[in-house]
C-alpha cells in the first residue's frame, strides 16, 4: 500500500478522476479554468499548459478553451490575452488605460 499524507489523500481522488476517468466529463474545461486563474495570479508570465491527454493537439485545444473562457467571462474588458499554440503557452496582462 502506498502511504499518503492527509493532505495528499485529500486531493488524491480528484487527481485520479482527472487522469483516469473516461472522456467527456469536463476535465479539460476544469484544467482550463485552473490555468486561467493561475495566469491572473501571475500577470505577465507565460504559462505552459498541458492537457491530461498529453498531445500537441489536445494542448492546442486546451489553449483555445482557455481563450474562449477568457472572452465569455468578459475578462477581455480589463485584460489582454496572448496565446502561442506552437509553444503551448499563454499569458494574461492588464490593459493600459489607452487600451480600455
Amino acid at each position: 500500500m502506498i502511504r499518503l499524507t492527509p493532505t495528499q489523500l485529500e486531493h488524491y481522488k480528484s487527481i485520479e478522476w482527472l487522469v483516469s476517468s473516461p472522456r467527456c466529463q469536463g476535465k479539460s474545461y476544469l484544467l482550463a479554468v485552473c490555468f486561467l486563474k493561475r495566469a491572473i495570479r501571475e500577470l505577465g508570465t507565460y504559462i505552459k499548459v498541458f492537457d491530461h491527454y498529453h498531445s500537441y493537439e489536445s494542448n492546442k485545444r486546451l489553449l483555445t478553451t482557455i481563450g474562449r473562457i477568457f472572452s465569455e467571462q468578459g475578462m477581455d474588458k480589463n485584460y489582454k490575452f496572448y496565446m502561442s499554440p506552437s509553444a503551448g503557452t499563454f499569458k494574461v496582462d492588464i490593459k493600459t488605460p489607452e487600451e480600455i
